[in-house]
């Protein structure tokens, strides 16, 4: 079993919708920024975040309420759950973070995604060092936004990286519940022992997918091992993973409620000729419900794998309804 996934969250992620609700699923721990209630206006300055739009918030009594279902590492939630850890956030805590990025040439441009991807930088955040962090992103829409990636080939690949997405189906409640009942059942759930063994699982197969990508530097896709026999053992053990996800989702949802479908996709980066390699025979992401696929180039930031090459550290990941759902369309006949 490998290190502990995080999910980090920019300042703001809270304020929609089924806010957490995927993601307590997904991930073995949360990251959120919080006011530092020790710098006197900065809960204050949530509140009111753009003095040149007095409409903007990051709503930090809404926080607090899910906060209370999440738990934290300072006071227990629903049902003693303690899967939030707060970083401590204000106006001092962003310039060290962007000095930092900068210093290290990873700063994007973009506050929002430099937040959620470098909060593990955070200087006091309590984030071990063993822990693999995953910025989260609520919408494809959001991660091309603010990730900008390009189908177009760069001039220079070593600028760029191939951006490879990774799916994993996730089985969610049907919407238009309560939204603070339905975290609560997520957060029973994300709890239970045999659902954690099998996010566990699905982190373990990922990383199979990611090592694929990171080694030495590749001159096709069949030095990659694409070929058909192992993407067909890949599929089969997502298939077996599918399979003991709605097993255990089962057990708990006794309304018989957990039957909404969507995707979770981890991108990860490619470089060199690996990276070319996959922009010419992965299809675009988008285009179904496919093992790998080509999320565009993204600059070169971020996507440093460090020492190991299993690691998922420096990955994103975005959640998003599939129409296409095929096998992954949950076998509800056998739902007692």
């Amino acid at each position: 079993m490998g290190a502990p996934v995080w999910g980090t969250f920019s300042v703001r992620d809270h304020c929609l919708r089924e806010a957490y609700l995927r993601e307590v699923l997904l991930f073995d721990r949360l990251a959120i920024p919080y006011p530092d209630p020790l710098i006197e206006g900065e809960r204050e300055r949530w509140r009111r975040p753009n003095p040149a739009d007095a409409s903007q918030t990051w709503d930090p009594e809404r926080l607090d309420v899910l906060l209370g279902i999440l738990g934290t590492q300072e006071s227990d939630g629903y049902n003693g759950a303690r899967l939030a850890q707060l970083v401590r956030w204000g106006p001092q805590t962003w310039q060290e973070l962007q000095s930092r990025l900068d210093t290290a040439h990873e700063l994007t441009g973009n506050h929002f995604m430099d937040t959620s991807k470098g909060l593990h930088l955070v200087p006091g955040s309590e984030i071990p060092g063993i822990v693999e962090a995953v910025a989260v992103y609520p919408t494809q829409a959001q991660w091309r936004q603010e990730v900008r990636p390009t189908l177009q080939e760069p001039h220079t690949v070593s600028a760029a990286e191939a951006l490879v997405a990774v799916p994993r189906p996730l089985l969610l409640p049907q919407p238009g519940g309560d939204e603070l009942d339905v975290l609560r059942r997520a957060v029973d759930l994300a709890m239970d022992e045999e659902y954690a063994a099998m996010r566990a699982a699905y982190f373990d197969w990922f990383r199979d997918r990611v090592a694929l990508l990171r080694t030495a530097a590749h001159e096709s896709l069949a030095d990659l091992r694409l070929d058909p026999g192992s993407v067909r053992i890949a599929e089969e053990e997502l298939r077996t993973l599918w399979a003991r996800e709605q097993k255990v989702v089962r057990k708990a949802d006794k309304k018989r409620v957990w039957t909404r479908v969507e995707i979770g996709c981890t991108t990860l980066a490619a470089a060199g000729t690996t990276g070319l390699a996959c922009a010419a025979a992965l299809p675009v992401l988008g285009a179904g419900a496919a093992l790998l696929s080509f999320a565009g180039w993204g600059i070169a930031r971020w996507q440093a794998a460090g020492p190991d090459p299993r690691s998922l550290g420096g990955a994103s990941m975005f959640v998003e309804a599939h129409r296409r759902l095929g096998w992954m369309q949950p076998d509800l006949a056998q739902h007692p």
